[in-house]
This record gives C-alpha cells, structure tokens and sequence, in this order.
C-alpha cells in the first residue's frame, strides 16, 4: 500500500475536537447526575436516592468508557475521532492499529500519565511537527488519518 500523503494526515485542530467530543460525552453522567441530586433534595429518604444517582452515573460513566475501548480497540475510532471523521492506523501498514497499538499504549499509557504535566506536554506537543504525531503515537507505532 502506498504511503499517505501529508493531506491525509489528521490536523491538530480535528484531533483537539475530537478528544474535546469525547470529553465532553465523559461529562453526561456528571450533568445527569447534578440534575437528579437537585431534583432528590425535595424528595423523602434523601439517601436512597443519592445512592440510586450514584449507582447510576457510575454505569453510565462506565458504560460510555468501555464503549470507547471497544470503538478504539476494534476499528481506531472514538466517538469523537468518527464525529470528526478520523481514525487511527499503524504508521506502515496504514491499517487499523492492533489492540495493543490502540487500547494499551495509545489510550491507557497516556491515562495513566495524565497527571504527571511534563509528560502530558511531552505527549502533545510534538503534534505540532510536520509529521502531526503525539508521543503516543511514536511509542505505538500509529497515525491519525481523515476516514
């Protein structure tokens, strides 16, 4: 297969939306369940409902994040890279990344990193550069690409 040209690379711009959309899905069960606890204040046994609300904002939660696991693990996509019509490949076969590539070193390497600021800073700036790569992306060996 031939090699991508630089057109087809994903910009830094439809990467940052996509990882805001993605993001932004994250916070749903954090509005929902500000809305319950604000309707639950007027309503009796005030403890059973907290811990309903609960229960249920951490399956939603939980559910939205295996969703995304299995979106990037199978077919290099999270809802937002489809919303933005990008997805990931290794960088020479130029098809989707293996499960390795895409879940373990590209998705939960960085999510454990993500409160160490210099490598945060290190991860992202380097998509900036002609070849639009994160250091995840160097360390799994994947692109991001226009679907």
């Amino acid at each position: 297969m031939p090699l991508l040209k630089k057109s087809t690379l994903a910009t830094p711009h439809e990467r940052f939306v996509a990882k805001m959309i993605d993001l932004g899905i994250l916070i749903i069960p954090t509005l929902i369940l500000y809305y319950t606890y604000g309707i639950q204040k007027e309503m009796p046994e005030p403890m059973m409902w907290v811990g309903a609300v609960m229960a249920s904002f951490f399956t939603a939660f939980m559910m939205i994040i295996f969703l995304q696991w299995i979106l990037i693990g199978e077919y290099g996509q999270s809802l937002g890279k489809i919303v933005m019509r990008i997805r990931i490949v290794d960088e020479k076969t130029k098809k989707t990344g293996t499960l390795v590539q895409n879940l373990f070193i590209r998705t939960w390497l960085p999510a454990i990193m993500w409160e160490n600021l210099v490598f945060l800073a290190c991860d992202v700036l380097p998509v900036f550069r002609k070849e639009r790569r994160c250091l995840h992306d160097y360390l799994a060996k994947t692109i991001v690409v226009k679907a």
